[in-house]
């Protein structure tokens, strides 16, 4: 179980997402908050005129092959075949 969310919880919760065993969890942040936590982290930087710098290393592209579908509220709008 989380013990400290910032900001609004989903409802559905990160435990029916099998993620479990978190001490924090941030939810829908405000961009000003969400940058904060980001530059704090020291994961990601601000340019010159305010946008978010991310370096995401070496190997970031994904085989063309590749494809992830999210079971969730489109199930039924979703071909499975």
């Amino acid at each position: 179980m989380t013990t400290n969310k910032m900001g609004v919880a989903s409802r559905y919760g990160l435990e029916n997402q099998g993620i479990r065993n978190i001490k924090m969890a941030y939810w829908t942040l405000p961009t000003p908050a969400l940058l904060e936590n980001v530059v704090a982290r020291r994961e990601g930087s601000l340019a010159h005129e305010g946008s978010l710098v991310v370096r995401t290393g070496n190997h970031t592209g994904r085989a063309a092959n590749d494809k992830f579908i999210v079971e969730g509220e489109t199930r039924d709008e979703i071909w499975w075949g």
